[in-house]
């Protein structure tokens, strides 16, 4: 009878290790959002189905073959990223990591060789910050995972 509860006891805490925090989640929920928002206004304006205008249309009319390139990149980075740490696998934060480098150079492709940026406005740097600030802290819990052993 211990043995057995024991057993139970044992099987539970397996069970417990096993589930995903709810840090993960959240990752995992906002990302895949933001992939299927992607995905949808791709769709939609390279189907004609949505008239373009304002920023878009910006965008999309000053944006060369490579900037197009390393944005389908980066969403395939993405897709690999979300099976990585849906799996719970320390290879998501690889992922991670080379879908960072990839924003940050093609970011600075935009940057540098896009003249209609202006760089030192509100509109342009206070999503900057707080996007790369929600980056650093996903990176660090990524890393914190790795290092209590969640991810394998």
């Amino acid at each position: 009878m211990a043995s057995s509860n024991y057993n139970n006891k044992e099987l539970g805490s397996a069970m417990q290790s096993a589930k995903k925090p709810i840090g993960v989640w959240i990752i995992l929920v906002l990302h895949l959002a933001a992939l299927v928002q992607t995905f949808h206004l791709f769709w939609r304006v390279y189907s004609n189905r949505m008239p373009v205008s304002g920023a878009t249309a910006g965008y999309l009319q000053n944006s060369d073959a490579l900037t197009r390139t390393l944005t389908v990149i980066g969403l395939m980075l993405t897709v690999a990223f979300l099976v990585a740490l849906f799996r719970m696998r320390r290879v998501a934060v690889t992922i991670f990591t080379a879908t960072l480098v990839l924003a940050a150079i093609s970011n600075l492709w935009y940057i540098l060789f896009q003249p209609h940026v202006s760089l030192f406005t509100a509109a342009f740097l206070v999503p900057v910050i707080a996007g790369v600030t929600l980056l650093g802290v996903m990176y660090l819990y990524l890393r914190a995972l790795v290092r209590v052993g969640r991810l394998t």
